[in-house]
């Protein structure tokens, strides 16, 4: 009773942002009205040292929401913490510039069933969330995870670490990516211009073209010019010999 909107808050540092993440966006945008992604101020680089910062995965965000079509119902803003779970209390208390919920939001902490190291489930870390805070906004009604939780797939599962290395060698990038998007676009978000590719000629040796294989051509090239190199050296010793270079 008295919900106006549920929003879903998804913080994370996102240092790229990959297809999976992008599915939990869409199952998100599908349950709720309205989902806000909060990047973190942490920057990352590649194994060659490229930068992914804040406007980069701000950049790539874009580029897939837009693949999707779902841009009205997805906006993109800034975290400043780098915790995503304190990011989503925070939000309770409006102290996220970049999305402050008004009294009869819903507020969904972004979380899923994927397990930890341990094989705790991350959606636990937000198990007390919908008892909310003292000095949380008045009218803000914090969800309770365990009806929202995103249940993640059992296999597939992707890394931010494994993606920034395919960044720098373009092997296998397609499998980070959404369906629809053109890795070109990801690559040259981070200046990375992949590199054309070049055809190969091909010699037609077939019997009927009318001329003797290539490799005679070049050995009958090779005996004419090593002719000619003869005359030539046989000509300048006659002539310094007539010219008195050569004595006794």
């Amino acid at each position: 009773a008295g919900i106006k909107r549920k929003i879903a808050v998804f913080p994370g540092a996102f240092k790229p942002p990959h297809r999976g993440h992008m599915d939990v966006v869409e199952h998100f945008a599908s349950v709720a009205d309205q989902v806000v992604i909060l990047i973190s101020p942490l920057s990352r680089k590649t194994p060659a040292g490229k930068e992914i910062n804040k406007s980069v995965s701000e950049k790539i965000w874009q580029i897939y929401i837009d693949a999707k079509g779902i841009g009205n119902k997805v906006s993109i803003g800034s975290s400043p913490y780098n915790s995503p779970v304190q990011a989503s209390f925070e939000v309770l208390k409006g102290n996220v510039p970049d999305f402050v919920p008004q009294a009869g939001d819903l507020i969904i902490p972004v979380a899923s069933d994927k397990p930890d190291k341990k094989g705790t489930p991350d959606y636990t870390r937000f198990l007390k969330f919908h008892e909310g805070l003292p000095d949380m906004i008045p009218g803000v009604v914090p969800a309770n995870i365990e009806e929202y939780f995103y249940k993640a797939p059992s296999e597939g599962a992707l890394s931010a670490g494994d993606f920034r290395a395919a960044l720098d060698t373009g092997e296998g990038l397609e499998s980070f990516l959404p369906t629809s998007v053109d890795p070109q676009e990801v690559l040259t978000v981070l200046g990375i211009e992949s590199e054309p590719e070049v055809d190969e000629i091909e010699i037609d040796d077939s019997e009927d073209s009318g001329g003797p294989p290539p490799i005679f051509m070049g050995e009958d090239l090779i005996r004419m010019i090593e002719g000619v190199m003869n005359e030539e050296l046989g000509l300048e010793e006659i002539s310094s010999m007539a010219g008195g270079s050569v004595e006794g």
